[in-house]
């Protein structure tokens, strides 16, 4: 009872870290792998754990094969994670397609007897049993060369990294060191020298946890503007799915004596039905329930989201550019909270910004009254205009990884504008 209640945390908080992760950036190509990378690390939980637990041998048999064909696909979204994170890699955008082949094929080869056979019985506490199939050691080798690839990426970024970036890199290689080898050990090697009881079986799934909270907090962190709203929707997400996703395992896997009674060898119809029924009104379900919570939780937010609609009808009314500014400038101010912002316009003449107005309590001496239109930081600003504002650490990362020859020049300004 203990097991089973452990690894439905694992689960239900892995689906909540993939979500957290996703709706912090949906559009980020790192957070739509590191999503996809957690559901399938689910997938691989759950079947794990399932494999040793059902009596029914066919049954017992295809939750093996997912569990090999899931922990490939696992692996393959895993290195695509970690050659894109923190930023995505433009060198691996045809090499994803490649890697992609030979892992599908195994995870397809999983349902054969080529990479298992001879899967053994039921036996209470002891793990499933099984033959190696001709190639088992090749899947083997090729779930730890992808591993081994993806590390040894993260550990190069980690070298040549500073500041956030680097930071970012080794919450993710602390979470591979408590979790991804264990479990790769364990599963692969180790049970093929012994026989292991399920505890031991199980303690990759369990460390599997550590990896998708320490790699969470990695990438949410990046951005701490959207982390409220990202942790309302993944915990939505995580529990409507749970909800959608556990109800008809939990009718087939304790309800099963019951429907045979019942329907016979039909039962299976039941569950199967359920999880379709739920699954087409899982979108649903999740919609309503967000769009509650999030009403329920941001009420300030809605309040600060209202006051600028009117500033934006007030605005159109407004013909003095002068007055336009001043009134953008004091309502923003004052619904952000910060002390201090400046207007910069771009004279096309002089072709450089220059400071049209300003409102706050100035702390300390600022950069100056205009900035050339092609100094690094406008440069950067501008090609970074369709994310939205950007944190002062994120423009330093910016010229730490990819413009370092500026990164000094962009600080002093960022430091006499006292930007945050």
């Amino acid at each position: 009872m203990i097991d089973i209640v452990l690894v439905l945390f694992v689960i239900i908080s892995l689906l909540a870290l993939g979500g957290l992760g996703y709706f912090s950036n949906p559009r980020g190509k790192v957070n739509r792998l590191f999503a996809k990378m957690v559901l399938w690390a689910a997938i691989w939980a759950a079947s794990n754990f399932l494999e040793s637990e059902v009596r029914n041998p066919t049954v017992a048999s295809f939750l093996l094969r997912l569990d090999f064909a899931s922990a490939a696909l696992l692996a393959y979204f895993f290195l695509l994670f970690c050659v894109n994170f923190p930023s995505p890699s433009l060198r691996w955008k045809t090499k994803e397609y490649i890697v992609f082949i030979p892992i599908t094929a195994l995870a397809l080869l999983s349902f054969s007897s080529l990479i298992v056979r001879d899967i053994g019985a039921y036996r209470g506490g002891l793990q499933l049993q099984f033959g190696r199939g001709h190639l088992f050691w090749i899947y083997a080798l090729c779930l730890f060369g992808y591993m081994a690839v993806g590390c040894t990426n993260l550990v190069i970024k980690w070298k040549k990294f500073s500041g956030i970036p680097k930071v970012q890199v080794s919450y993710v290689l602390l979470g591979l060191s408590l979790s991804a080898f264990p479990a790769l050990f364990i599963n692969l090697i180790l049970s093929q020298m012994i026989a292991l009881s399920v505890t031991i079986s199980r303690l990759g799934i369990y460390g599997i946890l550590f990896f998708g909270g320490l790699t969470t907090y990695a990438i949410v962190t990046y951005r701490l503007m959207d982390i409220n709203v990202a942790i309302t929707r993944g915990t939505v997400f995580a529990v409507v799915y749970a909800f959608v996703l556990g109800i008809p395992v939990a009718v087939g896997f304790w309800g099963r004596t019951y429907l045979s009674g019942r329907i016979g060898v039909n039962w299976w119809l039941v569950p199967v039905g359920m999880a379709l029924l739920l699954a087409s009104l899982g979108p649903a379900i999740y919609g309503f329930m967000r769009r509650k919570t999030e009403a329920a939780l941001f009420k300030e937010r809605q309040r600060y989201q209202e006051n600028l609609i009117a500033l934006a009808k007030q605005m159109t009314l407004t013909k003095d550019l002068r007055s336009l500014l001043v009134l953008i400038i004091r309502n923003v101010t004052k619904e952000i909270g910060i002390s201090y912002a400046r207007i910069y316009l771009l004279d096309n003449k002089a072709n450089e910004y220059v400071r049209e107005v300003h409102y706050g309590k100035e702390r300390r001496r600022q950069f100056g009254d205009s900035l050339p239109n092609d100094a690094p930081l406008v440069q950067m600003l501008y090609r970074s205009r369709d994310i939205g504002p950007l944190l002062k650490e994120e423009v330093i990362s910016h010229f730490q990884t990819r413009e370092p020859e500026h990164l000094k020049e962009v600080e002093a300004q960022l430091r006499s504008m006292g930007a945050a």
